[in-house]
């Protein structure tokens, strides 16, 4: 049985056609169920690993929202859940302004159904580093290398900030496995968002 077959897909996009099309893409791929949702009020699918497979076309502020209310929730299941964005092929720039509001992966569509698939399954095989400041939780941004920069200021370090290794379980849910703590925080100082 492959991994994503375990796990369950969210989809979140603004258009009906689109909602439809996600769907289509998820099932395509294999998820184990496949619901829709709204970003105002997400009805979770019952898999202990949910997939947020979210539409590029849904407005800034509606993808804040979704991720404010992830990376806040009250359960690791949700807290550290994959959110993807999909996106037609566009500019480095679509990639670089999602990875940098905190998606985990930006995957431009249509590809093919194993390249999909493999992107997917390495949310579950490739244990993700999260971020945890006082102002945000989320994938490792400091990865991006915008063309032009100097250096993100974020690599600097100074504040206090938790490095937050993420397993993946689709059969027991989503962890913290390892936890780092720098800038000499207590592990209090870190904790939530």
């Amino acid at each position: 049985m492959r991994m994503l077959e375990l796990c369950g897909a969210m989809v979140v996009a603004a258009t009906e056609a689109d909602d439809r099309a996600l769907v289509e893409l998820a099932r395509l791929i294999g998820f184990g169920n496949i619901e829709s949702a709204s970003f105002t009020d997400p009805q979770v699918a019952l898999r202990p690993v949910v997939f947020f497979l979210v539409h590029v076309s849904m407005p800034h502020s509606a993808k804040r929202s979704l991720l404010d209310q992830l990376r806040k929730s009250g359960t690791d299941r949700l807290r550290y859940a994959p959110a993807i964005i999909l996106t037609p092929d566009g500019p480095a720039e679509t990639v670089l302004h999602h990875i940098d509001l905190g998606f985990d992966d930006v995957i431009i569509v249509p590809e093919r159904r194993d390249v999909l698939t493999g992107r997917l399954s390495k949310q579950l095989t490739s244990p993700p580093s999260y971020i945890r400041t006082s102002e945000y939780l989320g994938p490792d941004r400091r990865r991006m290398e915008k063309p032009g920069d100097p250096g993100d200021p974020r690599r600097e370090g100074g504040n206090p900030f938790s490095r937050l290794t993420i397993r993946r379980d689709p059969l027991i849910g989503n962890m913290v496995f390892r936890r780092e703590i720098f800038g000499g925080a207590s592990p209090m100082d870190v904790v939530r968002v």
